[in-house]
């Protein structure tokens, strides 16, 4: 695929990714505006855990389809591990359905956990993973399209109308209400997703179903089994923390922390719409033996990450209490600390770019696996610890130190194993322009629409002048033209 193609692609994944944010916040101010702060924690805090237990069927599905759809040539081989995967995908989700109802007992008699809101959440995310593994199906088949339009991010959309409605009818049980509302929306845009696939021509006959046998199953688990095990403690990585304020402290901490991380999120927006394109080009060049190719495009997808991501991290620092305010309401306002020191773990994900999907891609998964085990395990120990002494703001550092330590071993690893650098003559050179820009606006001390405005205009055209090639500024050159005209 080409650059140009490339941009194109994820041009419309980033308008996408827009809405998706805009329906995902207006979700978060529906729930922080109408409901208590225990009310949202109850719900941030079942989310979490089904999350939890729900991601390995994404981390499963995603990665291990982006990996064999790539090499096969033929629709029928195609169609065998998508509905492997959707089988698989249920299987766990009824499994886990059946351990909820056994311990049903149990989870009643935990002062934080909610029966009712865990079961309703689990119905919804059994619809939610087959979106994510049509979603996946399209990506790693290069259908930038479609796989855009079908992503269970979308689902905050039919969430925010489905909320939005519930809302104007008297429910005597909030739990129920908002429970209810992702059960409906999230069952409305599987129907949605399964229409899309079935014009595509995905639909489960029984020669795919008899094909799936015991040398072809053990074939595909050989690779998404250590993906899976992954993807398992990357969401603890990336959960672990509301569970632990939610265990320790209590649900209206979960409600704070859980708009806080939100919020944080806005600078894994780039790297995000950039990692789901990158996936199948970069299978297909370790497919191919070209590491040469795969680091230049390596390359040339980290310059844009860096470009655009740097802005959105000092917009997020320098109108963080505005967008709390916007989002909640003054009760949230005394968690803003959390909020940089997340803030700034997330902009250490961004920055680092797709070093995690190089080793995937790369056949270096069990790495990536024992990197984030020991991630896990510096977040957990070091958020029991400071927890108790200093509550959610000692969650949110163990969380940041966590990811610091595991991108930073990512980028020692696609070191060893490809020799690729992560930090190349532009990459220094914008931090270098970071280092002796920031600290001068900063004192400055002008009006923050004011600040972010004179460092962006700075940031672009140092960016123009040190970091695009000739060939990147001739096409600018021509887009210029072309709008005039």
């Amino acid at each position: 695929m080409s650059k140009r193609l490339l941009l194109l692609g994820a041009g419309a994944s980033l308008f996408t990714k827009i809405i998706n944010i805009f329906a995902q916040f207006l979700v978060i101010m529906i729930l922080t505006k109408n409901f208590s702060l225990e009310t949202v924690g109850i719900y941030s805090f079942s989310l979490s855990i089904v999350e939890i237990l729900f991601f390995i069927n994404k981390m499963g599905s995603q990665n291990s389809l982006q990996y064999f759809i790539p090499r096969n040539n033929k629709k029928e081989e195609n169609d065998k591990v998508f509905f492997f995967f959707i089988i698989l995908s249920n299987f766990i989700a009824f499994l886990y359905m059946a351990l909820l109802i056994l311990f049903k007992d149990v989870v009643q008699g935990s002062s934080t956990l909610n029966f009712g809101m865990l079961l309703l959440l689990s119905i919804s995310f059994i619809f939610l993973n087959y979106i994510e593994i049509v979603s996946s199906l399209f990506r790693a088949l290069k259908n930038i399209n479609i796989s855009t339009l079908i992503n269970k991010n979308n689902h905050n959309l039919f969430l925010l109308i489905t909320l939005s409605v519930f809302l104007l009818f008297n429910f005597n049980n909030d739990i129920v209400l908002i429970g209810s509302a992702m059960i409906v929306s999230s069952f409305l845009y599987m129907i949605y997703s399964y229409i899309i696939t079935k014009k595509y021509g995905f639909i489960l006959t029984k020669d795919i179903f008899k094909s799936l046998n015991t040398k072809y199953i053990k074939e595909v688990l050989t690779y998404s089994l250590p993906v899976m095990f992954t993807g398992i403690v990357y969401i603890l990585l990336s959960k672990v923390d509301q569970v632990i304020v939610g265990y320790y402290i209590d649900n209206e901490s979960v409600a704070k922390y859980m708009v806080m991380a939100k919020i944080s999120t806005l600078v894994l927006v780039i790297v995000q719409i950039f990692s789901n394109m990158f996936a199948p080009i970069l299978s297909e060049k370790f497919h191919q033996n070209k590491i040469n190719e795969a680091e230049e495009s390596y390359h040339f997808i980290n310059n844009i990450i860096w470009f655009l991501s740097i802005p959105v991290l000092v917009f997020v620092f320098l109108f963080a209490k505005d967008l709390i305010l916007l989002l909640s309401n003054e009760s949230y306002l005394d968690s803003i600390n959390v909020l940089y020191i997340l803030t700034f773990g997330a902009a250490i994900s961004a920055l680092t770019g797709n070093t995690g999907l190089m080793l995937q891609m790369g056949k270096k998964q069990k790495f990536e696996f024992i990197n984030t085990i020991l991630a896990l395990i510096i977040n957990l120990v070091l958020s029991i610890i400071l927890v108790k002494t200093y509550g959610i703001i000692g969650v949110a550092f163990s969380t940041m130190s966590a990811l610091v330590i595991v991108n930073l071993i990512k980028i020692y690893a696609i070191k060893k194993f490809f020799n690729i650098d992560f930090l190349n003559k532009d990459i220094i050179k914008i931090l270098l322009f970071l280092t002796i820009i920031l600290p001068l606006i900063y004192h400055l001390q002008l009006n923050n629409y004011i600040t972010f405005t004179i460092f962006a205009t700075m940031y672009i055209i140092f960016f123009y002048f040190f970091i695009l090639d000739k060939s990147a500024k001739e096409k600018i050159t021509q887009l210029k033209r072309k709008i005039i005209k």
